[in-house]
């Protein structure tokens, strides 16, 4: 999908491809799951944004500011509802104000892992090799499919365990174990924070010199998508996809794709069929060119 954005097609055939990746998204509803939901539309705006800034008024008319006015209060209060429903429990306010600013009140739950987080730092399982912020690129290369390859042993478990809770470098995983216990070990747990990941890895500095690299990818970001750079631009949106979660999971979580094999993997093949569909249209013109000689 974002190989395909990256292109940057035209408006209708965009909004097409968006508005099926936020209805995909929508089945993660029905199991209580908020976040793929809400991260597909918070892209999907990023992206009218930053075709807007190359195409004025193309992108975000009166239509599109429309839909925001008057869709982003109706979300939060869906979304609000939502956070009731998931724990089967019977709706507390019911008014369409006490619902919004419960919504906003309960996502302060962000502060919560910095406070946990800041309050157990010293009960975090101690390792050789022990990095939060990288975790996942770390776990993948070490205990990953990867891994395996090169003789590395995979993790027994892939959800909530003693195993992942103590042997991985999942920031998530060792702080949920350590603040919930049995209820980490039944499914629950309390997130993670890249704050706190740096915070643990590195210090105060660190947390300070990551922002700063965080801000100037930003900008870099919105840079290639003003350029004809097909490759970089789909790479920045693919980091996007996740970037706005980060507050509330992993650093690395965002650009974790860029490493993995399957990724590149997908990106030779189209590479690939892109140079052969490129060639066969020049053969095809070439042999038009003739025949009408």
């Amino acid at each position: 999908m974002c190989m395909y954005l990256a292109t940057k097609p035209k408006k209708l055939q965009a909004t097409a491809v968006l508005v099926s990746f936020i209805a995909a998204n929508t089945i993660h509803l029905a199991i209580g799951t908020r976040n793929p939901f809400i991260l597909s539309i918070l892209f999907a705006f990023v992206y009218y944004f930053m075709r807007e800034q190359t195409e004025k008024g193309k992108w975000i008319g009166f239509k599109e500011k429309l839909a925001i006015f008057v869709g982003s209060p109706i979300l939060m209060l869906a979304m609000g509802i939502l956070n009731y429903v998931r724990d089967n429990v019977q709706v507390s306010h019911t008014g369409f104000w006490d619902i919004l600013l419960d919504f906003i009140y309960k996502q302060g739950t962000s502060f919560g892992v910095l406070a946990r987080g800041f309050l157990f730092n010293s009960s975090l399982p101690y390792r050789d090799l022990r990095n939060f912020t990288f975790g996942p690129v770390i776990d993948y290369f070490a205990r990953g499919s990867l891994g395996a390859i090169f003789g590395g042993k995979a993790f027994e478990h892939t959800t909530n365990s003693v195993e992942l809770a103590i042997d991985s470098n999942s920031y998530a995983h060792n702080l949920s174990y350590l603040v919930l216990n049995k209820e980490y070990l039944k499914g629950h747990g309390i997130g993670s924070s890249y704050i706190m990941e740096l915070y643990t890895d590195y210090g105060m500095i660190g947390v300070f010199l990551l922002s700063l690299l965080l801000g100037m990818l930003f900008i870099a970001m919105l840079q290639v998508a003003y350029r004809s750079r097909t490759i970089l631009f789909a790479l920045s949106l693919l980091i996007l996809n996740n970037l706005f979660f980060m507050p509330r999971s992993s650093f690395s979580e965002s650009f974790f794709n860029l490493f993995t094999m399957q990724f590149w993997g997908i990106v030779l093949v189209i590479i690939f069929v892109a140079k052969m569909l490129t060639k066969e249209n020049q053969y095809l013109l070439n042999k038009g060119e003739k025949n009408h000689v």
